[in-house]
């Protein structure tokens, strides 16, 4: 892969020669970028999971990260990923394991096993975090400081994505093998954090799969719903928001076309524009404004993606492209004005991102 580089302007300085001349001024401090963690699942269905990293200052892409630092794979369907100040969660479903990274360098400190097929981990507190599992149809309570699981809570089937507010865990159940059937969800279960308790159970679109909080407190959550045969009688997907204060869903937003099936919905630093893909694979990005009650028609920014990103830090997107699954993928970074900035070739079928600041 051509690696873009950047070519900086040289600037001449020249020292005026007076009296009372004053010392000159001290060079302005470098400009800090996060370093990208590129989470690739690899071929399906049993493909080994590995790691790109991106320098975007430098423009450049190291393959193979965990696999040249730990000198041993991290197994198959690495699923998420999730970059927690000096220590590092790496989700890997195939395996049933939690990789504990060290941020910096990437080496494993610990892993966290006797799971079935983990998806996301999200931070309580700085000793509690909880993991969403398809296996048990609902989520694990990790303590930190003994690195065990202390607690299963069930949710619905398929728990995917989470969210904390305040003392509350919100998590998406996005159907799945529940009591060894395959059954379809529309719930979001509310956990209080404090006595892992649930607090209600909140009905949105079918299968919901990634939800977010903007800047009014109110949780949006995505559903895509269902494909069916035939494809016309495929459910919609819908845009449900919630008051996350008062744990009451408002509004309903609901797409036209019920063949779309959109998904990682992301929001940027302010909460004020929500991102998402507008399908299962090869798919554009849209973009809908949180003051907005009508969904978009049409996509801020076409393409073939199969996965997203916002950088709060950076306020860029990244969006993944699987390419046909058996050959390694491409990541495009986008500005917030949609203009491209960026694409570098990645590993085997890029699935989620995190950034090392």
């Amino acid at each position: 892969m051509a690696l873009k580089i950047k070519f900086l302007p040289l600037i001449a300085t020249f020292a005026l020669l007076s009296v009372g001349c004053k010392d000159d001024a001290k060079p302005a401090a470098p400009v800090e970028s996060a370093d990208v963690i590129v989470l690739n699942r690899g071929v399906t269905p049993g493909g080994v999971g590995s790691i790109s990293i991106y320098d975007p200052l430098a423009r450049e892409v190291e393959q193979n990260v965990f696999q040249k630092i730990n000198t041993y794979n991290m197994g198959s369907l690495a699923q998420s990923v999730l970059v927690d100040g000096e220590i590092t969660f790496v989700v890997v479903s195939g395996e049933g394991v939690v990789y504990i990274l060290n941020t910096e360098d990437l080496t494993v400190i610990d892993k966290i096993q006797g799971m079935e097929t983990p998806r996301y981990v999200v931070k309580a507190t700085p000793s509690k975090y909880y993991i969403s599992d398809w296996g048990i149809s609902g989520v694990h309570v990790l303590n930190l400081k003994t690195r065990k699981l202390v607690r299963e809570i069930e949710t619905g089937a398929g728990p995917e994505n989470m969210l904390i507010y305040e003392d509350r865990l919100f998590v998406v159940n996005s159907g799945g093998i529940k009591d060894g059937l395959l059954q379809s969800d529309s719930t979001v279960t509310v956990i209080q954090t404090e006595t892992d308790t649930i607090m209600d159970t909140l009905y949105v679109g079918e299968n919901p799969t990634s939800l977010q909080i903007d800047k009014n407190n109110k949780i949006w959550v995505l559903s895509p719903g269902i494909t069916k045969i035939p494809v016309e009688t495929s459910s919609h997907g819908f845009l449900h928001t919630i008051d996350a204060d008062s744990i009451e869903v408002l509004d309903t937003l609901k797409f036209a076309n019920n063949l779309l099936k959109p998904r990682y919905l992301k929001i940027d630093e302010a909460g004020e524009n929500l991102y998402f893909l507008s399908d299962v694979a090869e798919a554009d990005i849209y973009k809908h404004p949180v003051e907005s009650m009508v969904l978009p028609i049409v996509s801020f920014i076409p393409g073939n993606f199969n996965c997203l990103e916002y950088d709060s830090g950076e306020e860029r997107l990244y969006a993944g492209d699987r390419r046909n699954g058996n050959e390694p993928g491409v990541v495009r970074v986008f500005g917030i004005d949609g203009a491209e900035i960026d694409q570098f070739e990645c590993g085997f079928f890029p699935i989620n991102f995190g950034f090392k600041r």
